[in-house]
């Protein structure tokens, strides 16, 4: 097999299943094994007596992609130690890799569980630098290589094969100047999600007010929630029963064959708006919820619901069909569309359809009776529901703004990686 010749200043390498790599001539190629200070002491309950510590975890499932980290005293199982500037790589479900790197001041003593590999790197590289390397494109295309179990979930990388991946190694000075333009990034994708999360607990906060208070009202009546709990609206908003001025899963005729579907996937948490399609055949899917222009779908199973997923049918001509596992809710003429969406999805209503799911774990529901039974909304006239969506929508604008700008961020930061840590890039001094 004929092998083709490097570019000049790099040099050809042979990687996995006896493919050639192209690296800077004067870049190492090691095995991850050569550039890690292999330490796997195991901490036992009765060495640290009465000192707390910080146990990190692999959670089953975590949308920020974060690890769990406990505090206390009481470990009875051994754990691996973690020394600070230390890169935790889990081994489970390669698939969706986890890896962290730890570098805390606390002086808290900080422990693993064996679910991960430690690395630190020895005086050839630097602990950041591995971290990078470890989510690198390179890397994270060959560890189903290296798996071993029957299920994805269930797959574990065998740590022998996993020191023996052979990576490239710029000099230290490089892998200094590589790690230090992606830890900027990385900071500016960090300031702009705690910007994001500020603004999601002020919308919270004030959207529990506006949907409630209103706008610069002072008197107001009292009224019972649907636990049968007083609390006040201003005196000149109605209180009817949800379904006199919202239709549940309406009635609507279809004319058409082919149909536009809206399946869970497209509902987001966050966004109203829906982030996709599919074509389906109207006559094997026609008992499902039918939608039209200004409808709100509503994620009615969980986990959807807790997470809060609804959507504003925009933009939209003709009728649709969407799954079992939404809810269609059609405003009437006294409530303004974004308005309900606003409604249905702040955390009170979500609260209480949460409070009246059935079913067994995992795959509860929220009856369409409730809506339809147990609910009143809080209604304001239409100039006040619009001037308070308005407000709303405002500062949802702005967050849709700083999550396109941290997703640039990401896609940035991915694009150097992919270039940097393979040398196609070159940051020598």
């Amino acid at each position: 097999m004929s092998v083709r010749k490097a570019r000049q200043g790099y040099k050809l390498v042979k990687s996995l299943f006896g493919k050639y790599e192209e690296i800077p001539e004067d870049w190492d190629f090691q095995p991850l094994i050569k550039i890690i200070i292999k330490k796997k002491k195991v901490l036992e309950p009765f060495e640290y007596p009465n000192q707390e510590f910080e146990l990190y975890s692999i959670p089953a499932y975590h949308e920020k992609g974060e690890p769990e980290i406990q505090f206390g005293k009481d470990i009875h199982s051994t754990k691996l130690i973690v020394e600070n500037d230390t890169v935790l790589f889990g081994k489970i479900n390669p698939d969706l890799p986890k890896i962290w790197y730890v570098n805390s001041e606390s002086k808290l003593q900080k422990v693993a569980s064996t679910e991960f590999i430690p690395l630190k790197a020895n005086s050839n590289s630097t602990s950041k630098f591995i971290y990078y390397l470890s989510w690198s494109k390179y890397l994270l295309g060959k560890y189903k290589s290296i798996t071993s179990g029957t299920t994805p979930s269930r797959e574990r990388i065998e740590p022998k094969l996993f020191f023996n991946l052979h990576v490239p190694l710029p000099p230290i000075p490089e892998q200094q100047k590589i790690t230090s333009i992606l830890s900027n990034v990385d900071s500016l994708i960090n300031q702009t999600q705690k910007i994001i999360e500020q603004t999601h607990r002020l919308k919270k906060g004030l959207m529990q007010k506006l949907l409630t208070r209103g706008i610069r009202h002072t008197k107001f009546k009292k009224v019972k929630d649907f636990f049968k709990r007083e609390f006040e609206i201003p005196e000149e908003w109605d209180y009817p029963k949800f379904s006199t001025v919202v239709k549940i899963n309406p009635n609507t005729k279809v004319t058409s064959l082919k149909i536009k579907y809206v399946p869970m996937d497209a509902i987001d948490t966050e966004n109203s708006q829906i982030k996709y399609f599919e074509d389906r055949d109207f006559e094997s899917n026609s008992n499902l919820p039918k939608f039209q222009e200004n409808d709100v779908l509503f994620a009615r199973i969980t986990p959807s619901t807790e997470n809060g997923k609804t959507a504003l049918v925009e933009n939209f001509k003709g009728v649709g069909i969407a799954s079992s596992e939404l809810t269609v809710l059609r405003p009437g003429p006294k409530v303004i569309p974004r308005y309900l969406f606003y409604f249905v999805k702040s955390y009170r209503i979500r609260q209480f359809a949460i409070s009246q799911m059935m079913g067994t774990t995992n795959r509860q529901r929220v009856p369409d009776y409730v809506f339809k039974k147990d609910l009143n909304f809080e209604l304001p006239l239409l100039d006040e529901q619009e001037k308070i969506t308005r407000i709303i929508f405002e500062i949802d604008f702005k967050t849709q703004k700083q999550q396109k700008y941290k997703s640039k961020l990401e896609a940035l930061k991915k694009g150097l990686m992919q270039k940097l840590l393979t040398g196609q890039i070159r940051v020598n001094a």
